[in-house]
């Protein structure tokens, strides 16, 4: 009996799906040498990543279980792969590979997907609009590569989607063409934030600061921008924090932490002084100067977010130390949802809105926005 597993692809996703592929990381091991050791790769992957008193142990146990249920995807279990505000569904054919072209990117373990196709032979992409929505969680839960699915409501849709011909609904349609406009929007809001001459933002990283704390105030957070070397005269030190205060006591307050680094390409700059920062605010026991709260620490966590993208060892880094990590990619999809409350961001960005009239095949006129970049 098939399995049903979500496998994230943690960059260039359209491109692999597009290969019929779905890539991974721990890269450092290859999987193909352990295709009937799941015990020693699983042994393998703790020596090589997680091994140490530094690590935290439910990252340890987090990875030990993804890495198990990786292993164990076989022939015919279905595949379900998130994309922006869309996901695609294919079947494991068994085959896994090793490509070292991908070590860089931490993405070289591959397993080969036969992924559903539309009319014109390529995969076909699913709204993720109308679904089942414990599915949609699914899809929505970060900080893991691979969860298995269970639960028969969302089987039977998986399946359901899978016989269909096509998505179900017009609106779906819609869904899907505004999607591929807003991956184009994406890609152009990623290279408007790299280069700060396409852009009004305010120079010396002040502007992407300002970006990032407008970002935290969207989501209902009370955001500052903390003086320089707030960390003492150490390398401790975080750019902004953002706390959404609880009414019923600061136990339950959340408080974030972020690191704000604009640059081009890859760096690992800012890595080191949110750790530091981390270690300072835990060992204190509390936010010392930074605020008169008192956050519970289990509700505290530190950001280090970039325009640019991360080096492997900044990566394997954060991983150690429970650091999130934004990268540019990641920071544009999540500006497109909240770039409504953000207009003079947007405007600074060089964007504009624009709206587009599709003719739907039964429902009459469908409406779209979109955002576009002035030529």
């Amino acid at each position: 009996m098939s399995k049903y597993y979500m496998v994230r692809i943690r960059s260039n996703v359209d491109k692999f799906v597009g290969e019929s592929k779905v890539a991974v990381g721990w890269s450092r091991v290859n999987f193909t040498s352990y295709s009937e050791d799941v015990d020693g790769l699983i042994k393998k992957i703790d020596d090589s990543y997680y091994k140490g008193k530094d690590v935290d142990s439910r990252t340890r146990g987090r990875q030990r279980g993804q890495v198990k249920r990786l292993a164990g995807i076989e022939k015919g279990d279905i595949i379900v792969v998130p994309a922006y505000r869309s996901f695609y569904l294919g079947y494991a054919t068994g085959e896994c590979i090793y490509d070292e072209d991908c070590i860089e990117d931490d993405l070289a373990n591959q397993l080969i997907v036969d992924f559903k196709k539309d009319e014109n032979g390529k995969p076909m992409v699913f709204a993720r609009e109308g679904k089942n929505t414990a599915l949609m969680s699914k899809l929505r839960a970060r900080g893991f590569t691979i969860l298995e699915i269970n639960g028969q409501r969302m089987e039977e849709q998986i399946d359901n989607l899978l016989r269909a011909e096509k998505d179900y609904s017009e609106e779906d349609r819609i869904a899907n063409i505004e999607a591929e406009k807003s991956k184009e929007f994406q890609s152009k809001l990623r290279e408007a934030l790299e280069n700060y001459e396409q852009t009004s933002l305010s120079a010396g990283g002040m502007g992407f600061e300002e970006l990032v704390k407008k970002l935290m105030e969207s989501d209902g957070y009370e955001a500052t921008i903390l003086s320089k070397n707030n960390g003492g005269s150490g390398v401790a030190d975080a750019d902004i924090l953002a706390i959404k205060k609880s009414s019923i006591g600061d136990e339950f307050t959340p408080a974030r932490y972020i690191q704000a680094k604009h640059y081009r390409g890859g760096s690992s700059n800012g890595i080191n002084q949110i750790i530091a920062k981390k270690q300072q605010v835990l060992e204190q026991g509390d936010m010392g100067n930074d605020t008169n709260i008192t956050a519970n620490p289990q509700n505290i966590a530190f950001y280090l977010i970039s325009s640019g993208s991360f080096t492997k060892e900044t990566r394997e880094i954060a991983e150690r130390n429970d650091i999130i990590l934004i990268d540019g990619e990641r920071l544009a999809e999540i500006l497109i949802d909240r770039i409504d409350d953000m207009s003079d961001i947007l405007h600074k960005l060089g964007f504009y809105k624009e709206y587009v009239h599709y003719i739907g095949k039964q429902n009459g006129l469908k409406k779209a926005e979109l955002l576009n970049y002035p030529s």
